[in-house]
């Protein structure tokens, strides 16, 4: 268990902030069972300096993002505050929806004061920076076309008392943990007031920062107008977006503040740094079980519930856009009565009651609106049959316990749609809940109550809440809950607002709505046929289809038959019926299931079986596709069975009748229409149709629309016209026509009086006479087993008008119907491809052409990829002739996303796909293939491999390896090794890669770099013989392309030597005589020179060295050491070990002592030696902060000192240049790998120093 649990640790750490994190990894934690409630008292102070964040913008977006772009937005804002804010050094301590609190711990130590100076300018670098900030979404990509939206910041900064706390208590069941981090004092409400003063784009302080900053000696408070009049003790502005900081400092105190700072992003307890070490730390315990176990309870039980899962199962948590109910308990303390103590006490009582209810704690939390506790249901994994009673026992029961404790609270409750995720950055996030109706939750928390805790079910007021434009009426849930009678609350249980059309719709409580539109559906079946049409109207994600849908279960339940349908638009293509073609097509397959017989034996079929076709679909399948194809088989004779065109019109009034022809009275039909204001022209012409009929037809339309839609201008029919916030209010039989009122009986008759409507009525009896049941037989019968063949020639003949009926109602070729040759064309067609194909060549020039890149794509498409090749009007034109012949469709025309920006769409049948591509030329397949590589921009994964795969095909090695570098980085950066490994394994089997790889072309650079990744990779995943052979593979291509000139940036040959350095070292590489480390080293030298960087050159001098010291070759190793002193230089140098982490070439100069030691003893030579060395350590040039440089550097040095007699220096040297500067920088308290070896070495050269201990440097 120890290693996947400490991979769990190190995810859950993201989730605390590094203060706590910290105190939990001591050796004896707080929250261990014996330990007292007060040892989680972690820190208290009387001066503490605090930020507040608060973040405007998301919840605007939300209405025009989806889940996932959504997410990236946030969380690329978030990332950029959390950079800013760590690089000051401070903390984030907690979230609270969109905003943070961020806190300056002592590390280094340092007066709380300097930390407020930190915090104010790290405020003004924040507002300065991230204030008007427009996500990179809104730049490029799917979001440049949208409204562009900005987000910004207002934030608050207090200067006072403030405890950190944890809370912890066990479930009802006390089988689980649930702790919370809290901070509460002073400090707490005058953030919270300072907040609340500043406007987008500022940061206002409190009194007591303010005077603190105007009394220090070495800082000048800039006065400003709105400080005369202003009261001491309001907040006052401290920083604005394009305005100077209100203060600055003396030019000695600002340099100490930004050492300060610097030091502080230095330090490792730092949260910039410590959750690095706190991540190796665990890794280092991993066989520690016990240790390990507890870290994994004590750190995961601050983890939200479903995060914990989640991460448990794959690692990761998924963004969801789903409904939820948000509760907002604001806890009443009498005054002075808030201790952590009660604090305790209460939050106990709320997790054992919230597990008992099955309640999910989001937050417990001290903030502006005061001690909020945040309970959700419907959270994955806490979705309940009555989470409704749920919600009020748990109430009720709260009311109770908290009262025992001489506590009460107000809430606040909503149900709506919401997004949960993950909100912050890689390094630190929190699962959340926001959304405009967790706004309102905490608006209605807040708002008058009147006698109730919560808001009741009679009208209490409006409210103003954030993504809501109009004012909130408030309701409760009406009923009485608890044996004292207490009418708990909600908010728009049955209702909210009298304006039908246009206000915000909320409800929680749907019986009432339900139940109303079930007696619309009783008494149409209880009365003569009386098709009604009701729309439920309202904003995108309040629930409209959500409540057709549970309307939809009871008339299920009372034998109704439902049938589902969604109006989809298709970003500019639309074609007739699509917006209920799916409610058509199941209805005809359920009766096509009623009318299957066995008899086969059709002329059709017996085509079918002289063609020779060998692909069948039978059952549901082959119905569904016979399904597909109705509108081109029905209409198709006359009465003299002459083959004729039929109008769009008679074809709609003989699917009506089809649609009428298998519904009874008795039972009724529920057709369910969601988003009716896409509907096509088509459908509503059918609607009307069978809403204006009144023979046989017992039909309810439940339609949703998120536009106020002018029913009357939108469809000639009877309208019920529901809002979901009150469907008392219906529009009984009127709609508005021409300006003009006119009721249901008024409107039919008109209709029905019109000529062309009697035409028509009377011209579809007929051939429903001919056509209803027998027809529908008919329709299996000549399927044969293969529908799709059967639909696509009968759709070809229909053209031709080449097809004939017999008396006995079956469908066959009519020879003497010869136009244009189409008999001597269908007797050579020997398969369905060349069936296809026919029809193929019978489609318009742009159709071809799109539908041949179609199919190069794929199965699945996306309009944007087929916009790289097309003019935008061209394929408007394509994929309405190609949807129209039923050869591609939306992907998900019944329910699935789209938006016009970009449309997924799929072969309605692969067949289509595979035999366009199979008849391609292989250079058009090619030429498709390289265009859409060299036209398509980077993205997400998924389209990089899209990407890469065009390349591929079209042998384009450059734009192979450039995107399987980048793709296979990025699978890396999120740990995904394994599959960047196979990636670049795949790339680097591609043809014209492996063209490459023999020389044969020029991108040799490009497949170095994926190749030594791929070397990299293997070895990370345990694989040190196939990292071997890469990185020697490597190597070799390296050589020759030096050789070709191919290969010109000699820098890509230092991964490639230290790697195999690397494997020569663990052995993995033989080399017995040391001949291959010698020609390797030659190798780096050569490369290091003719790049030109004198730093890298030392580097490969320095390894010559070494390698010739182990094989105990001192001559040529000082000889190494004198090449290396040519041309080291220490400048230069040093800022490479910025990046390498250590000059290996200053450190060289202590082997080189070691050297000469071993060779020749004690002597001049040596000593001269000794004094260069240190003169690097004295010059100051070097970086002090970097001990572990200093350390490698004087480690062998002191060794040598102590052989020579100088061991007193060597105690002075290490005393000063390791312990001292590590204690200047880091601090006693601070823990890395080398820390017991500097203080080890101490005691040892202080016994060497005294004359004690045995060691000898010996060869």
């Amino acid at each position: 268990m120890s290693s996947t649990t400490a991979d769990l640790i190190s995810s859950f750490a993201s989730h605390l902030p590094t203060s706590l994190l910290h105190h939990l990894s001591t050796p004896s934690p707080s929250l261990s069972p014996t330990a007292s409630s007060t040892s989680r008292i972690i820190q208290t102070s009387p001066l503490t300096p605090l930020f507040f964040i608060d973040i405007s913008g998301f919840t605007a977006m939300s209405t025009i993002l989806s889940v996932n772009d959504l997410s990236l937005v946030m969380n690329e804002y978030f990332t950029a505050i959390i950079n800013v804010v760590t690089s000051f050094g401070g903390d984030v301590m907690k979230f609270a929806g969109d905003a943070i609190f961020v806190t300056f711990p002592p590390h280094p130590p340092s007066p709380s004061g300097h930390r407020l100076l930190l915090a104010s300018l790290c405020a003004d670098t924040l507002v300065q920076t991230l204030s008007s900030y427009l996500p990179a979404l809104f730049k490029s990509g799917v979001g440049s076309k949208l409204q562009k939206s900005y987000l910004n910041v207002h934030c608050g900064l207090a200067y006072d008392d403030c405890t950190f706390c944890v809370l912890k208590s066990s479930t009802y069941d006390e089988q689980h943990s649930r702790c919370e981090f809290v901070l509460f004092g002073k400090v707490i409400e005058e953030v919270g007031l300072a907040e609340g003063k500043s406007n987008l784009g500022e940061v206002n302080c409190c009194p007591k920062t303010r005077e603190f900053l105007k009394n220090h000696p070495d800082v000048n408070w800039i006065e400003g107008d709105s400080d005369v009049d202003s009261d001491p003790n309001e907040p006052t502005l401290l920083c604005k977006k394009g305005e100077p900081l209100r203060f600055t400092l003396s030019p000695s105190f600002s340099s100490k503040i930004l050492q300060l700072k610097k030091q502080t992003s230095l330090h490792p307890l730092s949260p910039l740094n410590y959750k690095k070490s706190f991540k190796n730390t665990i890794k280092q315990l991993t066989t520690d079980e016990k240790r390990i176990r507890e870290l994994f309870y004590d750190v995961g039980s601050f983890v939200h519930g479903v995060a914990f899962e989640e991460m448990k199962e794959s690692s990761k948590v998924h963004n969801e856009l789903r409904p939820v109910y948000t509760v907002f308990l604001n806890i009443l303390f009498k005054p002075g009565d808030q201790s952590f103590e009660k604090l305790d006490a209460v939050f106990s009582c709320i997790v054992k009651l919230s597990s008992k209810y099955s309640a999910m704690i989001r937050q417990f939390i001290v903030d502006d609106k005061g001690t909020v506790c945040i309970l959700n249901y419907g959270l994955k994994g806490g979705v309940h049959k009555n989470m409704n009673e749920m919600l009020f026992s748990l109430l009720n029961s709260l009311e109770n316990e908290l009262n025992k404790l001489n506590v009460n609270f107000e809430g606040g409750v909503t149900l709506g749609k919401c997004y949960t995720g993950i909100v912050g950055s890689e390094e630190r996030g929190e699962y959340a809940v926001m959304g405009s109706f967790v706004n309102l939750a905490a608006r209605l928390m807040c708002a008058d109550h009147g006698k109730y805790r919560t808001i009741v079910s009679e009208e209490n007021g409006e409210v103003k809440a954030k993504g809501f434009k109009n004012l909130i009426k408030t309701y409760g849930i009406g009923g009485k809950v608890g044996s004292r009678g207490r009418r708990m609350s909600s908010v728009g249980s049955y209702g909210l607002t009298h304006e039908l059309q246009n206000d915000n719709t909320l409800f929680v409580g749907r019986d009432n709505e339900t139940g109303q539109i079930m007696e619309t559906a009783e008494s149409i079946y209880h009365s003569p046929p009386n098709p009604q049409l009701i729309v439920l109207i309202g904003e995108g994600g309040v629930g409209k289809s959500s409540l057709a849908k549970q309307t939809a279960k009871k008339l299920t339940r009372r034998g109704s038959k439902v049938m589902k349908s969604q109006c989809v638009h298709t970003g500019g293509v639309s074609y007739p019926l699509s917006s209920i073609k799916g409610w058509i097509r199941s209805h005809v397959i359920t009766l096509m299931k009623n009318h299957e017989t066995t008899n086969h034996d059709s002329d059709l079929e017996s085509l079918l079986k002289n063609i020779g076709d060998s692909i069948c679909f039978k059952g549901t399948v082959g119905n569904e596709l016979l399904a597909r194809s109705l509108l081109e088989i029905i209409g198709l004779m006359d009465e003299s069975s002459n083959v004729v065109k039929v109008p769009l019109n008679e074809i709609l009034l003989f699917t009506a009748e089809i649609i009428k022809y298998g519904h009874t009275s008795k039972e009724g039909a529920v057709l369910l229409l969601d988003d009716i204001q896409f509907i096509d022209s088509a459908s509503k012409s059918l609607v009307e149709l069978l809403m204006n009929d009144d023979s046989s037809l017992n039909l309810l339309i439940m339609a949703t629309s998120r536009e106020s839609l002018k029913i009357g201008d939108s469809l000639e029919i009877p309208v019920r016209a529901m809002g979901v916030e009150d469907l008392a209010l219906l529009v009984d039989g009127l709609y508005n026509h021409n300006n003009k009122s006119m009721s249901k009986g008024e409107e039919e008759k008109r209709e029905s009086d019109s000529p062309a409507s009697k035409r028509m009525r009377k011209r579809t009896s007929r051939l429903i006479v001919e056509k209803s049941g027998d027809f529908l037989n008919e329709l299996v019968n000549i399927s044969g087993g293969n529908p799709f063949f059967a639909s696509e020639i009968l759709s070809m003949a229909q053209d031709e008008r080449a097809i004939k009926r017999t008396a006995s109602m079956s469908f066959s070729w009519d020879p003497t119907k010869n136009h244009q040759g189409l008999s001597d064309r269908i007797s050579k067609l020997n398969s369905v491809s060349e069936l296809i194909l026919a029809k193929f060549d019978r489609l318009s020039a742009v159709a071809r052409s799109v539908l041949s890149v179609c199919s190069v794509i794929g199965s699945r498409f996306m309009r944007g990829e087929v916009e790289l090749l097309f003019e935008g009007s061209e394929i408007d034109v394509a994929f309405e002739e190609l949807m129209l012949s039923e050869i591609i469709c939306v992907e998900d025309e019944e329910g699935g996303e789209t938006t016009e920006d970009d449309v997924a769409f799929k072969f309605v049948h692969q067949l289509w796909a595979t035999t366009v591509l199979e008849n391609q030329l292989s250079t058009a397949r090619v030429e498709i293939h390289k265009k859409l590589a060299e036209r398509m921009e980077g993205g997400n994964i998924a389209r990089l491999l899209k990407r890469l795969r065009h390349a591929r095909e079209a042998g384009l090695a450059k734009i192979a390896l450039e995107v399987s570098k980048e793709a296979g980085r990025f699978l890396i950066l999120r740990g995904w090794n394994l599959q960047a490994s196979e990636l670049y394994s795949a790339t680097l089997r591609i043809d014209s890669v492996e063209g490459v790889l023999r020389g044969e072309k020029n991108e040799t650079e490009l497949a170095l770099e994926v190749m030594t990744d791929l070397a990299k990779v293997s070895a990370s995943l345990g694989d040190k013989q196939s990292s071997a052979r890469f990185y020697q593979s490597a190597l070799k291509l390296y050589q020759s392309g030096v050789e070709t000139g191919n290969v010109e940036n000699n820098e890509l040959s230092f991964a490639i030597v230290s790697g195999i350095m690397l494997l020569l070292k663990w052995g993995t590489i033989a080399d017995e005589d040391g001949s291959y480390e010698r020609n390797l080293v030659a190798t780096f030298i050569s490369s290091a020179q003719k790049a030109g960087n004198n730093a890298h050159v030392s580097r490969a001098f320095a390894l010559k060295a070494v390698m010739f010291q182990r094989q105990e070759n001192y001559d040529l190793a000082i000889e190494a050491q004198r090449e290396l002193e040519e041309v080291y230089d220490i400048q230069l140098s040093s800022e490479i070990s910025k990046h390498y982490g250590s000059d290996r070439g200053a450190q060289n100069y202590a082997l080189g002592a070691q050297f000469m030691y071993l060779r020749d003893g004690d002597g001049s030579e040596v000593r001269e030696q000794v004094e260069k060395t240190v003169g690097f350590l004295d010059a100051g040039v070097m970086e002090r902060r970097n001990v572990h440089n200093s350390f490698m550097l004087l480690f062998p040095l002191v060794l040598v000192l102590v052989e020579i007699g100088q061991a007193g220096r060597a105690v002075e040297l290490w005393t000063k240049h390791i312990l001292e500067t590590f204690e200047e920088f880091y601090t006693s308290e601070a823990s890395v790998f080398f820390k017991p070896v500097f203080r080890l070495t101490f005691l040892w050269l202080r016994l060497k120093e005294g004359g004690g201990g045995s060691f000898r440097l010996t060869r």
